[in-house]
């Protein structure tokens, strides 16, 4: 899910089999997700750090499902947590900062995957910039014209599974 409609043809390309596209106003983005999983997703993923799309990803999951805020905030961001909604659908809402993430051990392996061409990262940023353009670079990410992930914001695996071609997934 993006409010950005180019960034669900990189979607696809990731194996993405459905995009829905978030609308400023209103939920319905959200009542699509749930919609399309039948019931909503097992986990949900904000990797955009912002209140809005943490509030909607806790509310994508189905009853037990996992929230997961993987997107950096500024201080003195504040975050809607439906409570009464929570406690009756037993979904759960955590942080992940760096996850389990050991550099050490897992550079080397993720740097020799990237080098052979599996884990495909060259895609996942864009605009790429010089260095010299980095202030620029930042007002872009600030604006949401460009991207550290693409795709990111709420993203759920439904059960059970998509069945939907991924090359030709539908946009909503």
């Amino acid at each position: 899910m993006d409010r950005e409609l180019g960034k669900h043809t990189s979607g696809a390309a990731s194996g993405a089999t459905h995009a829905v596209l978030a609308t400023a106003a209103g939920d319905s983005h959200v009542a699509r997700v749930r919609e399309i999983t039948g019931w909503g997703g097992d986990y949900a993923f904000d990797a955009v750090g912002t209140s809005r799309c943490v509030e909607d990803a806790l509310r994508m999951p189905g009853a037990r499902g996992l929230a997961t805020i993987v997107g950096v905030f500024p201080d003195g961001v504040d975050v809607h947590v439906p409570a009464r909604d929570m406690l009756t659908r037993e979904t759960r809402l955590q942080g992940s900062y760096l996850g389990l993430s050991q550099f050490r051990r897992d550079t080397p392996e993720l740097s020799e995957l990237h080098r052979s061409g599996t884990l495909l990262l060259d895609e996942l940023v864009e605009p790429t910039l010089p260095l010299t353009e980095v202030r620029a670079g930042f007002d872009l990410l600030a604006r949401g014209a460009a991207s550290s992930r693409r795709g990111g914001g709420a993203m759920t695996k439904a059960r059970p599974p998509f069945t939907s071609n991924p090359e030709n997934i539908p946009v909503d």
